[in-house]
């Protein structure tokens, strides 16, 4: 199970790592996880109906608190998306019919698309683990 007490320091870590892919260096005194991990954790609890995150879904959970922190950070006004990288991205995919583009024109499209591609991440991997209530 995710233990967002327990692992905070693994996780805090893990989350710099993925930040640091996309060429945003964390700071230390930058307390913002302290919010976005327990409503990233609560919200992934009340989509499963269940008590606990299950540890199967940690890179998920992280994935979900990177795009709501790059968002929040954007949103007050604290992100200047030209310094990102967006080069790891994946351009555009095609299979069959069906072709979609994740890079825009612009350094803002293309972080739009980042930023829903992370919120949204791992919607089969949860419904796996989902407890159907009555």
């Amino acid at each position: 199970m995710i233990d967002i007490v327990e692992d905070k320091e693994k996780i805090i870590q893990d989350l710099k790592n993925m930040l640091l892919g996309y060429n945003y260096t964390l700071q230390d005194d930058d307390k913002l996880f302290d919010i976005i991990l327990p409503k990233n954790l609560q919200n992934l609890k009340n989509i499963l109906n269940r008590e606990e995150v299950p540890s199967e879904l940690y890179y998920v959970f992280l994935c979900r608190c990177v795009g709501d922190f790059l968002n929040t950070k954007y949103s007050t006004n604290t992100l200047n998306i030209d310094t990102l990288n967006f080069e790891p991205m994946l351009a555009s995919l095609t299979e069959g019919g069906v072709s979609m583009s994740f890079k825009g024109n612009t350094n803002q499209e293309t972080f739009s698309n980042l930023i829903q591609g992370l919120i949204n991440y791992g919607k089969q991997e949860i419904y796996r683990y989902r407890f159907v209530g009555w």
